[in-house]
């Protein structure tokens, strides 16, 4: 149930259940759980529809063309998603308006191995999103990436010129635990050389993160030293890392959106 909750759209989602008396018993109960959390964003079912680039790369497009829409590039956690199944994060993101692309990480990497058959490193990564998207259609193009992914989310929106890149509970890949029980592979330092020398770039970048969750608040000192242009935007009160599912829980969720990942201006 957990890799079809990371790729499949709200209708994909909707369509499971309406068709439930045909499932397993076992995934029955928690696609109820996604469908009852998925409605707590839009009361309308958004209508993104999923295209597979790759086998960790999907494209969600809403309705029409790309006109005056943006888009989202997503980068997964460890888990290989944005911190909640992807039919309720995009519940949440205005179909008409946005389309999204989601790339994830299988090797639990941080992405420093980049992604599996779309480019084995940063620059690769943007180049293979460039030929399989046209970024110019877009009115404008922002990044957002979860735990794992958050670093990558905001060297990805600098080196694609992007309006805005966001973290959620990132931390510099030299923080991580799988970094430093290898074989001395990778020290985590490996993603900083694309990005020391970019021309001045307008992206505004973003951390937010629990402001009483150690793990976070050190993995934000972390990106800070290497980022000194980012913003944290804490949570006063979250003590965990998973930042979005406490946003859901608290029925808060939507002003992530609001007010830091679509909005105008973060605030």
């Amino acid at each position: 149930m957990i890799d079809l909750e990371n790729e499949l759209s709200p209708l994909e989602i909707w369509d499971l259940w309406q068709r439930r008396a045909e499932l397993p018993e076992a995934i029955i109960a928690p696609l109820g759980r996604t469908i009852k959390m998925m409605m707590l964003g839009a009361k309308d079912l958004r209508r993104f529809e999923r295209t597979t680039l790759s086998e960790n790369v999907f494209l969600y497009r809403g309705a029409g063309g790309a006109g005056q829409k943006t888009l989202l590039i997503g980068f997964g956690g460890n888990v290989n998603r944005l911190m909640l199944p992807t039919a309720i994060f995009l519940q949440f993101v205005p179909d008409a308006d946005y389309d999204m692309l989601l790339l994830r990480d299988p090797t639990r990497s941080g992405y420093l191995r980049g992604v599996p058959g779309f480019g084995d490193d940063l620059v690769k990564m943007a180049d293979a999103i460039r030929s399989h998207v046209d970024l110019g259609s877009y009115r404008e193009v922002r990044c957002v990436g979860t735990s794992g992914g958050g670093q990558v989310a905001l060297y990805m929106g600098l080196l694609l010129d992007a309006r805005r890149a966001v973290s959620v509970g990132g931390r510099h890949r030299s923080l991580s635990k799988k970094v430093a029980a290898g074989d001395g592979e990778f020290t985590g330092y490996e993603l900083d050389k694309f990005v020391q020398n970019l021309a001045p770039r307008s992206t505004e970048l973003i951390n937010l993160f629990g402001a009483q969750c150690e793990r976070d608040t050190e993995g934000a000192r972390s990106l800070e030293k290497v980022l000194p242009q980012l913003k944290p935007v804490t949570i006063a009160a979250l003590a965990e890392h998973n930042a979005l599912a406490y946003l859901l829980e608290q029925g808060s969720l939507s002003s992530f959106f609001s007010r830091i990942l679509l909005s105008e201006t973060v605030g």
